[in-house]
């Protein structure tokens, strides 16, 4: 599996700074409660700006498997992302 870490690094400032630039409000990365469902928890988003009225998750994910097949894993972590999305207050 690849380690992404780096590239997380270098993605999420980058995404953070240009959200800053179109919405005219510093981005952040933290922690959202999260309600739905009739259950309620908190989960970590990279970009939240200052007010709160802005959350994004970023995905910073290599490309096909080492094997060239499709990351099926990794388009499920995707998924899971637009999921915790749609749980924000």
């Amino acid at each position: 599996m690849a380690d992404t870490t780096a590239l997380k690094k270098q993605i999420e400032p980058h995404v953070q700074a240009w959200l800053q630039k179109q919405f005219g409000v510093r981005f952040r990365r933290q922690t959202v409660p999260l309600t739905g469902l009739g259950t309620a928890g908190q989960h970590q988003f990279a970009a939240v700006s200052e007010d709160g009225k802005i959350v994004a998750s970023v995905k910073s994910l290599s490309g096909r498997t080492t094997g060239k097949n499709l990351p099926s894993a990794k388009i499920d972590s995707s998924y899971a992302a637009i999921y915790y999305l749609s749980l924000v207050q």
